[in-house]
């Protein structure tokens, strides 16, 4: 399954005292920071890079900007208006593979990304994968998709789920994932739609893909 919309500035942190809400397909100058000390995120200005282990920006290639994780395209578009710059444009059949990010095989990280959707998806036969670093349900370290028309996030083998929202189509939204080892908490647009606890993840030997599940 894959997504419809666009995706911009993903970042990949292994360190909890600061991190920054990437895009998933965004325009302009602005990002989000947010220590997990406070419950309100700060705006901050500029390329933030502090503390984090990648960082694909989409504008004129795959690269990681931050780590050695470069990524490959698989059908996707480079467009101008991502929420910083330009952006990685999905048609629903295309995805990005960032290869088997091993430092997020353990404990702490966070995953932020900005995505702008242009359609939902309604039932449970349907997915949009947004982020995922999983085989299926039976090997997975993290799935952050679309499903039946609400944000979800998964973290480990034992589908233990946090929803959020209904997505906000056609604008740019901050989506976050954290981890510490035991509890895992999403995060759009600043705000907390819960926590949720699993010790045990899998997905190590599988890539990080954006747009597209690995299995």
């Amino acid at each position: 399954f894959t997504v419809e919309g666009r995706i911009d500035n993903i970042q990949a942190n292994v360190s909890l005292s600061a991190f920054q809400a990437a895009s998933l397909d965004v325009a302009n100058v602005s990002t989000t920071a947010l220590s997990p000390s406070v419950s309100t995120p700060t705006t901050s200005t500029g390329d933030v890079t502090r503390a984090l282990e990648s960082k694909w920006k989409f504008d004129s290639d795959y690269t990681d900007s931050v780590g050695n994780y470069d990524a490959t395209n698989n059908g996707t578009s480079l467009v101008s208006g991502g929420y910083i710059n330009g952006a990685a444009q999905f048609n629903g059949s295309s995805y990005i593979d960032a290869g088997d990010h091993s430092t997020i095989d353990s404990a702490p990280w966070t995953v932020s990304v900005r995505a702008y959707l242009t359609t939902t998806t309604s039932g449970t036969a349907e997915i949009q994968s947004i982020a995922t670093k999983n085989l299926d349900n039976s090997d997975r370290g993290f799935w952050l998709v679309e499903w039946d028309g609400k944000y979800v996030v998964r973290v480990g083998s034992n589908s233990v789920t946090v929803t959020g929202p209904t997505p906000t189509l056609n604008t740019w939204q901050t989506l976050v994932v954290t981890y510490d080892g035991n509890t895992f908490e999403l995060w759009v647009d600043g705000t907390s739609y819960g926590t949720n606890t699993e010790s045990t993840i899998g997905g190590q030997s599988y890539p990080i893909r954006f747009g597209s599940e690995s299995g």
